[in-house]
């Protein structure tokens, strides 16, 4: 091996490369095209494929790659809390810019997966001199169960684990070296860490917390350390504080979603959670009797979710060597243990599982899922992800010294004895899928003919069609799958609704969806529809002409198809709108009998009020109600635009009656909520108003 340490470095960094191609194989023969992975994970794939077109797309246009227009339309997105890797991203656009975004995707993954391996190599480098065991530490976190795993789902944010040992290095320099370079770094660190991934950011963090609260501990030095620490907080402030300060600005228009007040995330979040047996779980290596490992973790994970939910399989040969390592050296690196402790208990959720079951034991982690950032994040086994980095550390730690107590001879028999042991554990499995990054030429022909793009079916749920068919045609269009789900009003507006419903709605709504269509379309107009073939019926792709001749007041015949995809464009829209409105939140289904439609409100109920125009408007809004229950019941019904109450009356039970009030609506769009006290029902339904018009007039100059 070479005398410089320049040299070293970049040999290592050279086989982390070779050895993460050799893991990924064949993934370099579809380098440009095509990427490798379970095909549940093809999704994924096809998302960051689209990070890299966007961050090439908005650098081009001189566009923040925070905040993209082309998302769901007409609203925009803001991308700070996205999963879209910048830094890597920036790295790899050269190749995307020659190459394309597959390209560059591929490139990034091998890349994050060679960092991963050097950035152990360099941490575990300053536990254990040398150059052989720190590389075996770097090779056994590179090729682990739970590494491997994230390659074949498709996750480059979280294979982007590499900022994780050099942060590591870099807070425990942080005490070692009294200037400022190690706090700069550490600084420096911090702010990659956002810029990747915020699940990372907020496991670094708390580990962080812990760290520096057993440092306090030590009688040597504490008055010193407690300055480092602050001087630390404060060079993390200055060089995050642009993000920060760029995120709060937008604060409003962040896609955060609370996990505790969302049953589905709930759900979520004990999906994610770590079994207390999970680091221990077998790899799915073909030597490795791979059929039975694959149906031991089957067996035991969460149902509804995939097993990567509680996979954080460390590796046997890893664990074995750093149990050596903590045998030998525990006392030593005491705080090390202590602080992956606490990561191990965040990690095991809300309640403890064993091999799957739910022992309802809660767990510490019940004590901060309601904190702000901890109630948005939703997948505690990353808390574990850095026990495994602090296992390579013992793991290079014992196996030096099991060596040192051998002969020359027989502890080079050791360490081959080890690598073929962790080569028969750790190899890859079988069962990958290809997925060919293909451009449709009907797609791509959209790019030449401006306008928005509604792909049918409507994708709700985790499917990145319309993002492959965006890197094609390159125009706005509604929705899209991204990591983090804004609140998105546009899908009930009434040309938008009729068709991600695919069936045309009621012309006697209480609103009249008739006379909004046009006004709706005019404000938010639909170019470009797509329909995937071999996803609807006849019969939906019938409600879909319907609605488009309604929308077009002309029939609308397919404007071009091929065996995949029937396109539909509209007319341009015209150039005055007037304004309109449209059914949010808190509404029941359309109800009617042989002489009224209504539809029943919940406890609250949004309206969304759009202005087109670029001053505010007055309008009188027009609500047609009677309260639930009996007669002679009455019910309280209160106004609020933006927490601020606009009025309130009473409503009877049996008196339908007109209740008008004016308001002011700014340019775009702006909700109000009505609010009047429900009652619940035997069918689950929580009942307050009767509604059976709701209107507007215009207050004219």
């Amino acid at each position: 091996m070479p005398s410089s340490p320049r040299r070293l470095d970049a040999l290592a960094l050279l086989f982390y490369t070779l050895l993460s191609l050799a893991l990924t194989w064949p993934l370099a023969r579809y380098w440009d095209h095509g990427f490798m992975g379970f095909a549940r994970s093809f999704q994924d794939g096809i998302q960051n494929v689209w990070n890299m077109w966007w961050m090439r797309w908005a650098l081009a246009h001189g566009q923040n790659p925070f905040w993209n227009p082309l998302l769901y339309y007409p609203d925009g997105l803001q991308m700070y809390l996205q999963a879209i890797s910048a830094p890597g991203a920036l790295v790899a656009l050269p190749v995307s810019l020659i190459f394309g975004p597959t390209a560059a995707y591929n490139t990034a993954m091998i890349m994050a997966s060679a960092l991963t391996g050097y950035g152990v190599f360099v941490l575990v480098r300053a536990f254990v001199p040398g150059y052989r065991l720190p590389l075996l530490a770097g090779a056994l976190v590179l090729a682990s169960p739970f590494m491997l795993g994230r390659l074949l789902t498709n996750q480059l944010n979280l294979t982007s684990m590499y900022w994780l040992p050099f942060y590591f290095l870099a807070l425990i320099r942080l005490e070692e070296r009294r200037t400022w370079g190690a706090l700069l770094w550490a600084g420096v660190l911090v702010l990659l860490l956002m810029l990747t991934d915020w699940y990372w950011t907020l496991v670094c963090m708390v580990y962080t917390l812990v760290w520096m609260l057993t440092g306090l501990t030590l009688r040597a030095d504490r008055g010193w350390r407690l300055r480092r620490y602050l001087s630390f907080a404060g060079v993390v402030l200055l060089f995050t504080s642009p993000l920060l300060i760029a995120i709060a600005q937008v604060r409003s228009q962040l896609p955060i979603q609370d996990s505790i007040a969302n049953p589905g995330w709930q759900a979520y979040v004990r999906g994610f959670s770590l079994d207390l047996f999970g680091l221990f779980y077998p790899a799915l290596s073909p030597l490795f009797a791979a059929d039975t490992s694959a149906t031991f973790i089957e067996a035991v994970r969460p149902r509804a979710f995939s097993f990567e939910g509680s996979y954080t399989a460390a590796g046997w040969v890893l664990l074995g060597l750093a149990g050596v390592g903590i045998w030998q050296h525990g006392r030593q690196h005491w705080r090390l243990l202590l602080t992956a402790g606490f990561g191990f208990l965040i990690a095991l959720g809300p309640n403890l599982h064993v091999f799957g079951q739910n022992t309802g034991i809660p767990m510490p982690y019940v004590l901060i899922e309601q904190l702000p950032l901890i109630s948005t994040a939703r997948r505690p086994n990353l808390y574990a992800v850095p026990i495994i980095v602090v296992a390579a550390i013992f793991a290079a730690l014992g196996l030096q010294s099991l060596m040192r107590r051998m002969p020359p001879q027989r502890a080079t028999i050791l360490l081959v004895a080890v690598m073929l042991l962790a080569t028969w554990e750790l190899w890859p499995p079988r069962s990958r899928d290809l997925y060919l990054v293909n451009a449709s030429p009907l797609v791509a022909g959209l790019r030449e003919r401006p306008g928005a793009v509604l792909d049918l079916p409507y994708e709700n749920q985790e499917s990145s069609r319309s993002l492959l068919h965006q890197i094609s045609h390159e125009q706005p269009m509604i929705g899209g799958y991204v990591s983090r789900r804004p609140e998105y009003p546009a899908l009930d507006m009434p040309h938008i609704g009729q068709l991600i419903t695919m069936q045309t709605w009621l012309r006697s709504d209480i609103v009249d969806t008739a006379a909004m269509l046009h006004a709706a379309q005019c404000y938010a107009p639909l170019r470009h529809i797509l329909v995937e073939r071999n996803e609807v019926t006849a019969q939906q792709i019938a409600e879909i002409e319907a609605v488009l001749t309604q929308i077009a007041a002309a029939p609308v015949a397919p404007s071009g198809q091929d065996s995949a995809t029937i396109w539909y464009e509209l007319p341009p829209s015209p150039a005055v709108c007037e304004p309109f409105l449209f059914l949010g939140r808190g509404w029941y289904r359309l109800e009617q009998d042989a002489t009224r439609r209504w539809r029943w409100m919940q406890a609250e109920a949004t309206i969304w009020l759009v202005n087109p125009h670029p001053e505010a408007q007055n309008l009188v809004l027009e609500v047609q109600a009677e309260a639930f229950g009996d007669a002679g019941i009455q019910r309280m019904l209160s106004i609020f635009q933006q927490e601020h109450m606009l009025g309130s009356f009473i409503v009877r039970a049996g008196q339908p009656r007109i209740y008008r009030f004016t308001i002011r609506i700014p340019p775009g769009q702006s909700s109000i909520s009505l609010r009047a006290p429900a009652s619940p029902e035997p069918d689950g339904r929580s009942l307050s108003l009767s509604v059976t018009r709701i209107g507007f007039d215009l207050v004219r100059p």
